[in-house]
């Protein structure tokens, strides 16, 4: 073949450049990869072999390749990162993400960047998870966004390679749903001393009154008395003034409306 005549022409050039450039024939623009990360170039009838330093193997078919060339600039690098797929689901406040990849070159980790700015601007890094470095099988990642207030959101992956390069993924869509029911939540943590996180859950707009009784049933602290749109709500509650004992919370939310109140009692336990 014309294509493998020609490569091992210009082989005789490898450790003199920085880059292998192949060129698709369906696709835009130019794949490359690092000759760095190369130790040796095979073919098996019509495929074309990167053997990597860890002895794995990327294959591309030699039928969808128009040319190929050495140059000193990576001209796209869609090869050291195959990203096939980069899905978000959500449930309650929790964002789920899922992303794989069909080859890896080089690659040293994977920054998950999120914004709620509709014009992608602000992107904050809210995770990291490390990659393969080199891989030529499918990988399949993961990462949970815990505790995110009802919303939409955009999602990004950073895709660092060890020399420091990058690329940027497409950019998904994700949303948290206001809370279908009120709901109050057991706190976290139980016996605690002295902080404890009260969390409850409002479907509607609500006037809320949040109280602390003590086991005879009297009262010991007014904690929120307020209004509070939907939504999903985390109270940091300070016991340091309070003995040891056994105590109870009651959240009471009524409506803005007026056509909805809710009210419900939980137990907790300071021990100092």
């Amino acid at each position: 073949m014309k294509i493998i005549a020609y490569l091992f022409l210009l082989t005789s050039q490898l450790f003199c450049q920085t880059y292998l450039d192949v060129f698709y024939s369906n696709s835009s623009p130019t794949n490359s990869t690092n000759l760095t990360q190369i130790t040796k170039i095979t073919f098996s009838g019509s495929g074309m072999n990167f053997v990597l330093p860890n002895n794995t193997t990327i294959s591309k078919d030699l039928s969808v390749i128009s040319k190929i060339a050495f140059g000193s600039n990576d001209l796209g690098n869609q090869l050291p990162v195959e990203l096939i797929s980069f899905m978000a689901d959500s449930k309650g406040r929790t964002i789920s993400l899922k992303w794989t990849t069909a080859t890896e070159v080089n690659t040293l980790r994977f920054d998950v960047q999120r914004t709620n700015n509709s014009e992608n601007l602000n992107w904050l890094t809210v995770g990291t998870i490390n990659a393969h470095v080199n891989s030529s099988t499918l990988q399949v990642y993961s990462y949970n966004d815990l505790n995110q207030e009802a919303g939409k959101y955009l999602y990004r992956l950073k895709m660092v390679d060890k020399n420091g390069s990058f690329n940027l993924s497409d950019v998904i869509n994700a949303e948290v749903a206001l809370p279908d029911k009120f709901e109050l939540k057991q706190n976290y943590p139980n016996p605690f001393n002295p902080n404890t996180l009260i969390s409850y859950n409002l479907p509607l707009d609500c006037s809320v009154k949040m109280s602390v009784y003590d086991v005879a049933g009297r009262l010991v602290k007014n904690v929120i008395n307020e209004n509070q749109k939907a939504g999903y709500h985390d109270y940091n509650f300070n016991a340091g003034n309070l003995s040891s004992g056994i105590y109870f919370y009651s959240v009471v939310a009524i409506s803005t409306t007026g056509q909805k109140n809710f009210q419900s009692v939980k137990k907790f336990a300071l021990i100092k």
